[in-house]
């Protein structure tokens, strides 16, 4: 009886001790590191801010490195994060095709990875993606400066582009996307495609020399950090007009900057199909933190749909907690 009583003891305290031990490790620290290309823009500002938000909230460490733009300063700093023993890791792709290398050197030492907006040449390693449909936003742009075309009976629209750089993934999806669409659609013709390298001293030259040649009655920004350049372009040459009048110059972009919004609601931008930073940021860290604890995603390929902001559609309800709106520079 005694020793029955004996093996009983022992029994439970081996589960005690069993039971405690993957409690202990439920509970340990996460460290979930952070590769941002930069953080030089409002927008990847925004995706930074909620990471961190949501990581304080549940107790997370975030250990953040920013790469300055540099692929091979991004790929040095991802190998340190990996040496430091993180549990998984939230990149931002300065290069979708370098960065496959840094992947699989994840994958190698076990640590999950989950990818903000650019989506990596192979996809092999990666747990995670948050993206947006570039494709989609572009022929958007293009089906809504076709309609003002009609509503306006104008008989051909001469459109300048003001494109991103073309080593970047997104840059080109939304060129190549607008123009195809533009090809299908009569009376449209992209007059001038400009390529910016994102430098906004270089688009101002490029625009203010496209805009004292071409006979243009539209353009088409691939992300809207243009929107002065071309603004204040137009206003120089006499240019500029609010769209209810009509020598107004058509004017579709992407992005939803909170500092450039406001040129929608003035009158001066048609269209601009905006993303939501703030959400794009909460499910790469929703996700990541999932991963770093073992748990299953319910998918692993997730698109935020962009958000047509117009005159007609800025102050409606369902729109004031957006990113774009809720941070506008009024």
């Amino acid at each position: 009886m005694k020793k029955n009583y004996l093996i009983s003891l022992f029994i439970v305290f081996c589960l005690v001790f069993t039971l405690g031990n993957g409690l202990a490790s439920a509970e340990e620290e996460i460290t979930i590191g952070l590769s941002m290309p930069s953080l030089d823009t409002s927008f990847f500002l925004a995706e930074y801010n909620r990471i961190n938000e949501i990581a304080e909230a549940e107790g997370i460490n975030v250990e953040t490195v920013v790469a300055e733009g540099s692929i091979s300063t991004q790929m040095d700093q991802i190998e340190d994060l990996l040496a430091s023993g993180i549990d998984a890791i939230i990149i931002r792709p300065v290069d979708t095709e370098a960065i496959v290398s840094s992947i699989d050197a994840c994958a190698e030492e076990g640590v999950p990875v989950s990818i903000l907006g650019r989506v990596p040449a192979d996809k092999t390693n990666v747990d995670f993606i948050v993206t947006v449909d570039n494709n989609y936003a572009a022929k958007y742009v293009a089906d809504w400066l076709y309609e003002q075309k009609q509503e306006r009976g104008i008989d051909e629209l001469r459109i300048i582009e003001l494109q991103g750089d073309l080593r970047d993934q997104v840059a080109v999806e939304l060129s190549e996307g607008f123009n195809a669409r533009v090809e299908e659609l009569d009376g449209m013709t992209v007059v001038n495609s400009i390529p910016t390298e994102y430098d906004l001293t270089l688009a101002q030259q490029r625009f203010n020399d496209a805009a004292q040649t071409e006979d243009f009655n539209a353009v088409w920004m691939t992300t809207d950090m243009f929107m002065r350049v071309v603004t204040q372009t137009l206003r120089n040459f006499g240019m500029l007009h609010h769209i209810d009048d009509d020598n107004h110059i058509l004017i579709g972009a992407v992005d939803g900057y909170p500092d450039y919004i406001n040129y929608v609601r003035e009158g001066y931008t048609g269209i601009n199909m905006a993303i939501d930073a703030v959400q794009l940021g909460e499910e790469g860290i929703k996700a990541a933190i999932a991963l770093a604890r073992g748990e299953d995603l319910e998918e692993s390929f997730y698109t935020l749909p962009h958000t047509p902001i117009t005159l007609e559609n800025i102050d409606d309800d369902e729109l004031a907690d957006h990113w774009s709106i809720k941070y506008e520079n009024k």
